[in-house]
């Protein structure tokens, strides 16, 4: 089984027939053909096929963004000379390899004019896999999620280390605060709902080869909490969990640790329309009907937003009527969006990093907190957290694709809001050339 992650990229081929208008000639492409393949990075595509005009080969001319380039038939086919007429070019195939990206067209040259036979367009492959009972699951991304479920990509040996490095080095740090710490393993859609997965899901995962490696380090892992919930934890069309799923986990990782509350779905709930990561990239987008937390109520004890959208967010909430006088520290990656609300109205202070689990030491020793929960979904396991990690250079990297004009709105925006909090102010903007604040509170 591949335990390693090759360099290899997925194309979906189209080959389209074109009305040529030209009397006795006669082609076939072979190669390539209407489907998806997967190609090694250093790999090309091949055209290859035949062509006759009058029993006789024709050159094939390949026209596409660059240019057009002729070739000559370099390919004996008996069995093509043998089908057509036993007087025709036996020499009429051709092998010509694609060096270039992208689409191209196929014509053969009849009477010095190009008679254009074919269109062979190459597109990405689609990002989307159709389930059962109208489920989209993620396909074709980096993590190989497929290969993944069926057993086919592992962790490495490699990897692992990282990842004990890292536990090493998450104990360390919670250690070091005499803080507690949780490990928040989030199932992906088809780990939960498998019978709606196109693929049977293999005996050995990257699921099971961590919590194996791991089960000392005590992994949080609800996926039969939600599949005991049933089907309303995820979406259809998105490969998170809803905001019930996400309850479900709170409340599973609040129950595990002797927390639990009164009232766990402490939000009212309503239907709403949404698309979702997957519905959106179907030719036709649809949406779907799912249940939605109202989480203003949470909201409204957000003190501190960075604004910055996906790795470098940092929000902070305060709660000072919440029922858990504990404080937390959450990194965690998109699935904890909808975790945080649930958070913030149950403890009197969560500050949130979207970092994939990654740790930043800086910010645990300024919280001193009670806990600590680090969350990562399950397709991310064959890349280990980072370590020795700053949210600053993920605030850099995001800052640094805004306008010059946006960048210094941002910037004014930030160093002029709340001083209070002047310590995440400054882990936003720390790589940054620009003044440092002073240290305050927050």
């Amino acid at each position: 089984m591949r335990t390693d992650m090759p360099d290899v990229m997925t194309k979906q081929i189209m080959v389209t027939p074109l009305q040529h208008g030209v009397a006795d000639l006669g082609f076939a492409i072979d190669t390539p053909r209407t489907e998806e393949i997967t190609l090694f990075a250093s790999s090309m595509l091949k055209l290859s096929g035949w062509a006759l005009h009058n029993k006789k080969s024709v050159d094939i001319v390949v026209r596409h963004q660059h240019g057009e380039y002729a070739f000559k038939c370099n390919r004996v086919r008996p069995d093509v000379s043998k089908k057509r007429d036993m007087d025709a070019d036996a020499l009429c195939g051709f092998l010509i390899p694609i060096t270039f990206s992208g689409g191209f067209d196929v014509g053969f040259i009849v009477e010095n004019k190009v008679a254009w036979g074919a269109r062979v367009d190459v597109f990405p492959a689609a990002k989307i896999l159709l389930g059962k009972s109208g489920h989209l699951f993620l396909d074709n991304d980096n993590n190989n999620s497929v290969a993944q479920f069926i057993g086919q990509t592992l962790i490495s040996d490699e990897c692992l280390s990282l990842w004990q490095a890292y536990f090493s080095a998450l104990n360390q740090c919670v250690d070091n605060r005499q803080a507690k710490r949780v490990f928040m393993l989030a199932p992906a859609k088809e780990l939960v709902l498998p019978h709606y997965y196109p693929h049977p899901k293999a005996d050995i995962t990257p699921v099971e080869q961590f919590l194996v490696h791991f089960q000392r380090a005590g992994i949080m892992y609800p996926r039969e909490a939600l599949s005991q919930a049933g089907d309303a934890t995820y979406s259809k069309q998105d490969t998170h969990w809803t905001d019930y799923g996400a309850g479900i986990a709170v409340d599973h990782m609040l129950c595990k640790l002797g927390l639990s509350l009164k009232e766990p779905f402490p939000f009212a709930f309503r239907i709403v329309k949404d698309t979702g990561d997957l519905g959106v990239k179907l030719p036709t987008p649809t949406d779907q009907a799912l249940m939605k937390a109202d989480f203003s109520p949470a909201l409204q004890h957000l003190v501190f937003d960075n604004r910055l959208k996906s790795r470098g967010l940092i929000q902070v909430f305060q709660n000072p009527e919440a029922s858990l006088a504990h404080s937390v520290v959450v990194f965690g990656d998109s699935f904890a969006y909808n975790m945080i609300p649930y958070l913030a109205n149950a403890f009197a202070k969560v500050v949130y990093v979207l970092s994939g689990a990654s740790i930043d030491d800086e910010i645990v020793a300024h919280e001193q907190p009670d806990l600590v929960i680090c969350e990562i979904t399950t397709r991310f396991l064959v890349q280990a957290p980072e370590s020795n990690y700053s949210v600053s250079h993920d605030c850099k990297r995001k800052i640094l694709t805004l306008s010059a004009l946006e960048r210094a709105n941002y910037l004014h925006t930030l160093q002029t809001s709340n001083q209070k909090h002047a310590f995440y102010i400054q882990k936003t903007i720390a790589d940054l050339d620009v003044p440092a604040l002073p240290s305050l509170g927050g």
